[in-house]
C-alpha cells in the first residue's frame, strides 16, 4: 500500500478519494482552434529547425483551444476525467463553463503513455513474456510478474528473479490492458459537487503550446513592370503529437504581448533502462563489459496488444508532412480588439506534425514605384552598390488598402514566357495605409564612388563630440535605360545630424532618413556632393 501511494505522488497524478464517483469524458466531440503568434516568422528556417526538435520552436506559438464536450455529472462529490487534451496544454489556463455545480479542486496529469511508465505501472501485475530462439526462430511465451519498475527492470519467472533484457535473447513484454491514469495525451481531472445528477454539454477552455503559423506571399510582375498580383498563403504548424479533424480554425495577426513565464508542463517520459551485471557477481563495472559478461539484448515491442494509440510521444518531434489547400476561398478578415482575426472558410484537418498552407489574400493589379538606394560608408572608396526597393503604398486607389501579415515575399518575373525568381524580401506587419518597402538586395549595372574631401572633428561639449566630412559621390548607370537612385548619408539618423550645403536638394523618406534621389541616365552619370555633421 505504501509503495502504491509513493508511486501515484512520484507520478503526479490525481488519486481520488475512495468512494467518490467518476465519471470519464474520452474525447471532445467538437473543437475550435485559434493560434496566435508574436512575431512574423521564416517558415522554411522553422520547419528546418523542428526537424532537429529544438524546444524553442515549438513554444513560440500559443493556440486557444475550445472543446465542447458532453459529459454525465453524478449527484454529489464526483471526479470527472476529461481525456485526449491537446498535447502542450498550459493546465492552469483551462477554464470550465457548463457544470451544474461547483468545482472544489482540479489536478492535471502529465505522465504520458510509454515503455517505462507502463513497466513502472504494471509493478506486481502479471505479464506475458515473449523469447524467441535466435537458432531456431520459435518464441516461446511465459507468465511472468513485474517486481521492479523502468529504472532497472526485474521480472519474476517461475519463481526466479531476473533482470529484464539480461539474457541475451530476442524478447518482448506483452501486456493485456493499459494501466488506470496513462495515456498518449495529458488527462484534467476536476472535483465537483453537483446537487442533481444529469448529462451537461460543457466548454472546456484552455491555452496550449506547440501550434504557430506564418504568413507567405508570391508576387507576380505584370509585364509592363508597374504592378503585380500578390497572393497569400497562410501555413499553419503542429509541432505536437495531437491532430485536429473537421475543426473551425482562425489565426490572430499582430504582436501579442505574453508572460514567458506561463508555459506548458514537460510531460513525463520514463524510459527503460535495464540493469545487468557480470556473471557470478552483483557488483557493477564502471568500465565498461569484460569477459563473461552478457551484453543486454534492447527489449522490443511493449506494446504489442494494446489498442492502437493516436500518436506515441516518444519519438522525432518534427514536421512529417505538408499539405497545401489551394481553394480560392479567401479567409475573412474582422477586428479583435487592436489585432487583426482571419477566419478560415471551412474547417480543416491539421494532424499531428503537420504543416498545411491555405491561401488568404489575393490582390490583383497592384501598383508599385521601383527604385534603388545606397547607404553611402564614408570610409569605403570602393564602388558601392545600391539596393533594388520596391515600394507599395498600402491604399484602395493603388490596389490594396488591406492589412498585410509580415512574413516573406516572393517576386516572380516573366521572361522569354518563363516565370523566374528574381528576389526574396521579408517584413513585418503593416496596417492598412501604411506603406511597404522591400529590399530585394544588390542592382546589378549600377554602382556608387563616394570620395572625402574634407573632414573634421572637434569637441562641442563637455561630453559632446562632432565630427563632419564633405563627400563627392558619382553615380553610375550602365543599364539602357534611366534610374532613379537614392542616396542616404552613413550619419543619418544619428544624434545631432545636419545637412550644412548639398549640391542638390534632399528630402525624408517614410523612413525618417535624409536621401538625394538622383535621376541618372542610361548609359551615364550624376553626380553629387554634401556636407553633414553628427555627434561622434
Amino acid at each position: 500500500m505504501r509503495l502504491a501511494l509513493a508511486v501515484a505522488l512520484i507520478a503526479g497524478l490525481a488519486t481520488p478519494a475512495w468512494g467518490q464517483t467518476q465519471s470519464l469524458s474520452a474525447r471532445p466531440d467538437g473543437t475550435t482552434l485559434v493560434i496566435y503568434r508574436f512575431n512574423p516568422i521564416d517558415t522554411s528556417s522553422t520547419l528546418d529547425e523542428l526537424r532537429s526538435a529544438t524546444r524553442h520552436v515549438s513554444t513560440d506559438g500559443l493556440a486557444m483551444i475550445v472543446e465542447s464536450r458532453t459529459v454525465d455529472v453524478p449527484a454529489g462529490e464526483a471526479i470527472l476525467r476529461f481525456e485526449g487534451l491537446t498535447p502542450g496544454i498550459i493546465p492552469e489556463s483551462a477554464a470550465i463553463d457548463g457544470l451544474p455545480g461547483e468545482v472544489l479542486e482540479r489536478n492535471s496529469s502529465f505522465e504520458l503513455l510509454t515503455a517505462g511508465s507502463l513497466l513502472q505501472h504494471s509493478i506486481g501485475e502479471t505479464v506475458q513474456v515473449g523469447r524467441t530462439n535466435p537458432e531456431t526462430g520459435v518464441e516461446t511465451v511465459v507468465p511472468a510478474i513485474v517486481r521492479s519498475g523502468a529504472n532497472g527492470p526485474v521480472l519474476e519467472i517461475d519463481g526466479r528473479l531476473e533482470p529484464l533484457s539480461c539474457q541475451g535473447l530476442n524478447q518482448r513484454l506483452i501486456f493485456d490492458r493499459v494501466p488506470d491514469g496513462l495515456g498518449d495525451r495529458p488527462t484534467l481531472s476536476v472535483r465537483t459537487r453537483s446537487p442533481v445528477a444529469g448529462r451537461y454539454t460543457i466548454r472546456l477552455a484552455y491555452l496550449a503550446e506547440g501550434l504557430n503559423w506564418s504568413a507567405d506571399y508570391v508576387a507576380r510582375l505584370a509585364p509592363d513592370g508597374r504592378s503585380m498580383d500578390i497572393e497569400g498563403w497562410i501555413t499553419l504548424m503542429n509541432f505536437t503529437n495531437g491532430g485536429f479533424t473537421d475543426t473551425p480554425v482562425q489565426v490572430v495577426a499582430g504582436n501579442l504581448a505574453r508572460e514567458y513565464d506561463t508555459e506548458a508542463i514537460e510531460p513525463v517520459v520514463a524510459t527503460v533502462a535495464p540493469r545487468c551485471w557480470p556473471l557470478d557477481t552483483t557488483t557493477r563495472n564502471p568500465f565498461g563489459p569484460q569477459r563473461g559478461t552478457i551484453v543486454p539484448t534492447p527489449v522490443t515491442d511493449y506494446l504489442a496488444t494494446i489498442p492502437a494509440l493516436s500518436n506515441s510521444v516518444v519519438g522525432d518531434t518534427g514536421i512529417d508532412e505538408i499539405v497545401v489547400t489551394g481553394s480560392r476561398i479567401r479567409a475573412t478578415l474582422s477586428d479583435l480588439g487592436d489585432y487583426k482575426i482571419y477566419t478560415l472558410a471551412e474547417p480543416t484537418d491539421l494532424n499531428a506534425r503537420q504543416a498545411k498552407q491555405i491561401r488568404f489574400f489575393d490582390q490583383q493589379d497592384v501598383r508599385f514605384t521601383r527604385t534603388y538606394q545606397v547607404r553611402l560608408d564614408h570610409s569605403d572608396d570602393a564602388p558601392q552598390v545600391p539596393k533594388l526597393l520596391l515600394r507599395l503604398r498600402n491604399e484602395a486607389r493603388d490596389g490594396l488598402g488591406v492589412p498585410m501579415p509580415g512574413g516573406g515575399l516572393s517576386l516572380i518575373e516573366t521572361h522569354d514566357g518563363a516565370a523566374i525568381l528574381t528576389g526574396q524580401a521579408d517584413f513585418m506587419d503593416r496596417g492598412e495605409g501604411v506603406p511597404l518597402e522591400l529590399e530585394f538586395g544588390e542592382a546589378m549595372g549600377l554602382s556608387v564612388l563616394a570620395e572625402v574631401t574634407d573632414e573634421a572633428d572637434w569637441k562641442a561639449g563637455e561630453d559632446t563630440y562632432m565630427q563632419k566630412v564633405v563627400v563627392e559621390a558619382t553615380l553610375i548607370n550602365d543599364k539602357d535605360w534611366p534610374v532613379e537612385i537614392e542616396v542616404v548619408p552613413e550619419w543619418s539618423g544619428w544624434r545631432g545630424f545636419r545637412v550644412l550645403a548639398q549640391s542638390r536638394r534632399c528630402q525624408v523618406n517614410d523612413a525618417g532618413d535624409t536621401v538625394w534621389r538622383v535621376r541618372v541616365p542610361a548609359r551615364g552619370s550624376e553626380t553629387l556632393s554634401y556636407t553633414v555633421q553628427a555627434e561622434d
